[in-house]
């Protein structure tokens, strides 16, 4: 026999021998919790037979791989030999192809909405065709959040659902019939590149946000960087509609799209697909995943009744908001429904069984929080351009550190009017402008500086030093004008401050760095009343003192003072970790006072809201955000320069939250804890005794009431009734967070503060602690959010908090 005939045969023989093996049933069963089907896909990772294609396709080994690879004298290991075997003779295999097939087709979609409903069409019906063959098309597919950039940073209101499918064909026509009492103008969103759309139209192409475009992408999905055309608007007018005989208006529309790439991900609901990783250089690598069931998944979510303290149920049974949760403006912590992931009522929905939450929050004081706050943002949206971008939070606290209310803006618009994707798909590309995000403590960024306000916190870490130092209690108490200028170097004059002047060598980098007070004031300030502002005559009260002491300064909010504090406290230890000749990584951690206070009092870190959990909860609670505090950050250089600009709250970016926090603690003299939950069921929550701060606080509550009957507040709580303007303690704030724009210009805009507490007479009632934030405002704290709180306190009912018990 011939060498030509004996390969023949023996090809023959090896290509019979695996056609029958095909439709064998596999000889190994699943292991554990695993199906057929998943330790087929794993085994066809492991042994890199299951590759990941361009656009993250699964790839899978053709059926003749054994034989192709047995002509070209390749050695397989019998084990990869089967797997191929059983992926195309098995019905286990079978069903694992046509995962990856449609995983395959998901990786291109196209999908169609309209605002037609809200605009008064009565009846609208998208389908999808192939261009080529007229074929319907019906495999579903689901919009991704990543397209949320449809929205171009403004939530887009009156749209219907997304009408998506999955394909793999080059050209989708989408076919709409509409029906409407009379013709109107109709707007169309899209997925996927225009190619053309009938009758004619207006058609707009959207890109990404610059920050969205330029996040980390997966090697394996790298080809869609370079598409920002994905999605767009149609806009069809209202003069190409068509009179019906038997009455009404018609309109049909045809759009052709070119399926977009799919940016995400997600499974899709399928069992197979490809997950992203972090390798050890920071890229970001695909491999293929089994998405087993997660246990305990799916079932009913357990009932849950949450009400305010006052009895106001914010969940129905399903979990999805009330009307009057709506009303309230509590969308953003409840959540739009058991689909919310970060909402309160997905959160109580997995604790089994379900029960009753009583919050903290007051119905009363929230309706006040919200129409104060809405009054004054209306009046700013009047005044400048910055309302699309402005974000502005109201939180009030009991002394015991119970959450009263939290106001919000921007807030989410009425439920019926967005679909969930919006607001899911929204929060995710534009985060800054998250309708869904709790303002008085969820989010910190640039824009949070807290300013002014921080300077309470300064005078608190003086008064912890000044029991051993005495030359800071003497600065606290109020030195001569001569002793001052010894141990500052400020005169009456001085309108500035080098944190370097004295130092050898200076500022590290060079050149002349100082900070410098409000307006050109001096010193000066401190000694002589503002002849422009009006003053409270309160009965039983001393009237403001005008001294060098702290109490002064704060109710000037001087700058230069609290950053000499600040030196005085820290600037020693900051000189030592400066000239320490070692490298920044092998230097200990300077000791500084300003830190141990912030940490003392919880700064820089997060916080669960909730005080009592049950344990079926788990771990997911709301939370607080964790504080920016960069003193000792990733370039701790020049350190007495920060510092100096910690001192007056720059670069210490904070909730509002934690603000109201420090105004309660420095009202109750001991440090409070902020908290939601009042009584799980019929158990009221147990709070354990808060921790003394164990210093003398009266200079620092002298400074910040004096800031509202003769200081930097007093104008706007002039007109208040004199119960307000003489029970009120707080502390101004106007953070600098303008960035430059191009050389020479900056940004015209700050963020505007205010915190502090109501304290009412006699002691009876309770103390309300407050903290107020508006940002992208060119007005100033005491201006901007002194109006806001003064008109809080004159809408807050009479006991507003006495239903608790």
């Amino acid at each position: 026999m011939s060498r030509l005939a004996t390969l023949t045969l023996s090809a023959l023989g090896i290509l019979i021998a695996w056609r029958m093996l095909t439709f064998t049933p596999p000889n190994h069963q699943p292991t554990g919790a695993h199906t057929a089907a998943q330790d087929l896909f794993e085994g066809l990772v492991d042994s890199g037979q299951l590759v990941i294609a361009p656009d993250a396709q699964l790839q899978i080994p053709p059926p003749d791989a054994p034989l192709a690879a047995a002509w070209r004298g390749e050695t397989r290991q019998q084990s990869a030999m089967q797997q191929v075997r059983d992926l195309y003779g098995t019905a286990a295999g079978m069903g694992l192809q046509d995962q990856i097939k449609r995983w395959n087709r998901s990786r291109r979609l196209a999908a169609v909405r309209d605002n037609g409903a809200a605009s008064g069409v009565t009846h609208a019906v998208w389908r999808a065709y192939d261009c080529k063959d007229d074929r319907l098309i019906d495999t579903p597919a689901s919009v991704d959040a990543s397209f949320g950039y449809v929205h171009q940073g403004r939530l887009r209101l009156g749209f219907s659902p997304w009408t998506a499918v999955a394909s793999e064909s080059d050209c989708i026509e989408w076919r709409g019939e509409f029906k409407a009492a009379g013709p109107l103008p109709l707007k169309i969103l899209y997925v996927g590149r225009f190619m053309e759309g009938m009758p004619a139209g207006r058609s707009l192409a959207h890109a990404p946000p610059p920050a969205w475009n330029n996040r980390p992408i997966p090697s394996c999905l790298e080809r869609n960087a370079q598409h920002t055309d994905q999605v767009g608007e149609w806009r069809i007018p209202e003069s190409v509609w068509r009179r019906v005989p038997q009455g009404g208006w018609r309109l049909s529309a045809t759009l052709r799209l070119h399926p977009a790439r799919n940016p995400s991900l997600s499974s899709q609901g399928l069992r197979v697909g490809v997950s992203a990783m972090k390798t050890q250089d920071e890229k970001i690598a695909c491999k293929p995943v089994w998405h087993a069931p997660r246990p305990g998944s799916g079932g009913t979510p357990a009932i849950w009744s949450v009400t305010t303290i006052d009895g106001v149920s914010l969940l129905d049974p399903d979990l999805h908001p009330t009307p009057e949760a709506e009303r309230l403006g509590l969308i953003p912590l409840v959540g739009y429904g058991p689909e919310d992931y970060y909402g309160l009522g997905a959160m109580l929905g997995t604790a089994r069984p379900g029960a009753q939450l009583t919050l903290t929050l007051d119905s009363r004081l929230q309706t006040a929080a919200n129409a104060a706050l809405t009054k004054k943002l209306k009046e700013l949206d009047t005044q400048d351009s910055r309302s699309a971008e402005r974000r502005a939070a109201l939180v009030i606290l009991r002394s015991d550190g119970a959450i009263l209310a939290a106001a919000g803006h921007p807030q989410p618009p009425p439920l019926n009017q967005v679909t969930n994707w919006d607001l899911t798909a929204f929060s995710r590309v534009y985060p800054l402008a998250n309708p869904l995000q709790m303002r008085a403590w969820e989010g910190v960024d640039r824009h949070q500086a807290a300013g002014s306000t921080l300077k309470p916190l300064i005078a608190l870490a003086g008064l912890e030093a000044s029991a051993d130092r005495p030359q800071i209690d003497r600065m606290l108490r109020g030195l001569s004008v001569a002793e001052f200028k010894q141990l500052t170097g400020l005169d009456l004059a001085s309108t500035r401050i080098d944190p370097y002047a004295g130092v050898e060598g200076g500022h590290p980098s060079g050149g002349h760095h100082t900070i410098k007070n409000f307006a050109g004031e001096t010193l000066q300030n401190l000694l002589t009343p503002s002849p422009s502002r009006p003053k409270a005559t309160c009965p039983g009260q001393s009237a403001a003192k005008y001294d060098l002491s702290v109490a002064s300064a704060l109710r000037e909010s001087l700058n230069t003072w609290f950053s000499a504090l600040a030196l005085q406290l820290d600037g020693a230890a900051a000189d030592r970790y400066q000239n320490d000749p070692r490298p920044l990584s092998k230097r200990p951690r300077p000791d500084l006072r300003l830190i141990g206070t912030m940490r003392q009092l919880g700064f820089g870190s997060s916080r669960s809201l909730l005080a009592a959990p049950p344990a079926s909860l788990g771990e997911r609670s709301p939370q607080m955000s964790a504080d920016r505090i960069d003193l000792l950050g990733e370039t701790p250089t020049p350190l007495r320069w920060i510092i100096a600009q910690s001192a007056i709250g720059q670069g210490v970016l904070v909730t509002p939250l934690r603000m109201a926090t420090l105004a309660a603690t420095l009202s109750d003299g001991a440090i409070v804890r902020p908290h939601l939950d009042a009584a799980w069921g019929e158990d009221p929550v147990r709070l354990k005794a808060p921790t003394p701060l164990g210093v003398d606080l009266s200079l620092i509550r002298r400074g910040m009431r004096d800031v509202v009957q003769a200081g930097t507040a007093a104008k706007a709580f002039s007109e208040t009734d004199p119960e307000i303007w003489c029970n009120t303690y707080a502390k101004t704030g106007t953070a600098d967070v303008a960035q430059p724009q191009k050389p020479g210009q900056k940004e015209q805009y700050g963020t505007a503060w205010l915190i502090g507490w109501h304290q009412p007479p006699g002691g009876g009632a309770d103390r309300l602690a407050f903290a107020c934030m508006v940002t992208h405002t060119q007005g100033f704290g005491g201006d901007v959010c002194g109006s806001i709180v003064a008109d809080l306190l004159s809408r807050i009912p009479d006991s507003p908090s006495d239903t608790d018990g």
